[in-house]
């Protein structure tokens, strides 16, 4: 066994010096396309490697142990996931940064059970010398190529979470087999992906990227729909005489209700952000005692706080729409908003509330009026009225305590 080792760890040297030759000279990469292509370059390189260096002429009775498979195969693909997933952080730290948008990217687990596999069915016995030799280099590219699939899906996820328009887009290469066809085309996330949009078969060249438009999504800013669940999923809340306030919200085919929230828009988060609103909103930030770190600006998304991240987003939406609506929502000020992003969810950091509920948006609004500073007396009443309003609309009846009164009757 220890000679299958050594024998294991010289051809992963050689395969490993002639890889580098096949692969050249860095490229540039500026997108995702560029990511998923250069991930199709680092296994071909890999494959043609193996193919160049392997034979039974060099293996112990002319068989690839298990041993000798895994000496090569393993370090080989870890290399490639590290070079296609540094490659895809870098981009897309780059693409992030243009846009100021500071979501850090997900890098993937190795996918280590995927691998033994492979060298499982390499390294079995009684199997033609060209079988074999074609079950280690075309797994080899594929599974590189799968590399930057499995960024695409995991990033995707993230943004989508974080409240961005996220579309997924997979293209054929070449000569397309009828399998791969149908999965070909321009998908929204996640809705309207199909299933086996990242799978890829052996030999399979299709590109699979992902991308993100801000402001499809409706924030909790916007009018939305709540769904409450049937009372026995409802618990009593914080606030002193709140009645059914539920955990966690679930569908309507759970029994739930839909309740469409109150008439009455933001400014529009489509809007960029001028230079001067930036300054003004930096202003604001600093007059409420929050860290300008924990806030970036962003364009075409409505404003919104990521636990994830531990950033508060902010966008043409934080400030009053100004369109005549008397609903608290929109008349309550710019500073008063952020300090409901600021004093109420980043306090409330991986709550166990569904984000977004009417719950999480009550609590965020009534703390915010009672714990931020530097808030006026209509920013307060505003929040509390918003946080009222919010228990309202999901049909939540609250007893008025002496902060709730204190704000709004003096």
């Amino acid at each position: 066994m220890n000679e299958n080792i050594d024998i294991g760890a010289e051809l992963y040297d050689k395969i490993h010096a002639d890889f580098l030759k096949q692969l050249g000279k860095a490229r540039e990469l500026r997108s995702m396309a560029d990511v998923s292509g250069y991930s199709g370059r680092v296994g071909r390189a890999l494959s043609r490697a193996i193919a160049a260096n392997l034979s039974p002429d060099v293996l112990p009775d002319g068989q690839l142990y298990y041993n000798i498979a895994r000496s090569i195969l393993e370090p080989s693909l870890r290399e490639n996931h590290e070079l296609v997933n540094g490659a895809a952080e870098q981009v897309q730290r780059e693409l992030d940064e243009r846009e100021g948008i500071r979501i850090k990217p997900v890098r993937p687990e190795f996918p280590t059970e995927r691998v033994n596999d492979v060298i499982s069915a390499a390294s079995a016995e009684g199997i033609p010398w060209e079988k074999t030799l074609r079950r280690v280099t075309s797994p080899a590219e594929t599974i590189t190529m799968s590399f930057a699939d499995d960024f695409m899906k995991a990033n995707a996820e993230k943004r989508s979470r974080a409240g961005f328009d996220t579309f997924i887009d997979r293209q054929g290469g070449g000569k397309c087999c009828p399998w791969c066809a149908k999965l070909i085309g321009h998908f929204k996330y996640p809705d309207n992906v199909p299933k086996d949009v990242y799978r890829r078969h052996d030999n399979c060249t299709c590109t699979v990227t992902y991308g993100t438009k801000g402001g499809a999504r409706q924030d909790v800013w916007s009018k939305a729909t709540w769904t409450v669940p049937p009372a026995k999923e409802l618990h009593r809340g914080a606030v002193q005489g709140a009645e059914k306030v539920p955990h966690r919200l679930t569908g309507a085919a759970n029994g739930g209700i839909i309740r469409q929230m109150a008439n009455g828009m933001r400014k529009s988060p489509f809007i960029p952000l001028s230079d001067s609103e930036k300054a003004h909103l930096q202003k604001e930030i600093e007059a409420i005692g929050a860290d300008i770190q924990h806030f970036a600006f962003v364009d075409n998304v409505g404003s919104h706080y990521l636990d994830e991240e531990d950033i508060v987003y902010i966008s043409s939406n934080i400030f009053p729409s100004n369109d005549g609506s008397k609903h608290p929502r929109d008349l309550m000020s710019e500073r008063a908003a952020i300090a409901h992003e600021y004093y109420g969810h980043r306090a409330n950091r991986f709550t166990t509330l569904e984000p977004g509920a009417w719950n999480d948006e009550f609590r965020a609004s009534y703390l915010a009026a009672k714990n931020c500073p530097g808030l006026t007396d209509e920013d307060r009443a505003y929040l509390v009225l918003d946080a009222l309003e919010r228990a309202k609309e999901a049909g939540v009846t609250i007893k008025y305590n002496d902060f709730i009164r204190g704000i709004l009757y003096g």
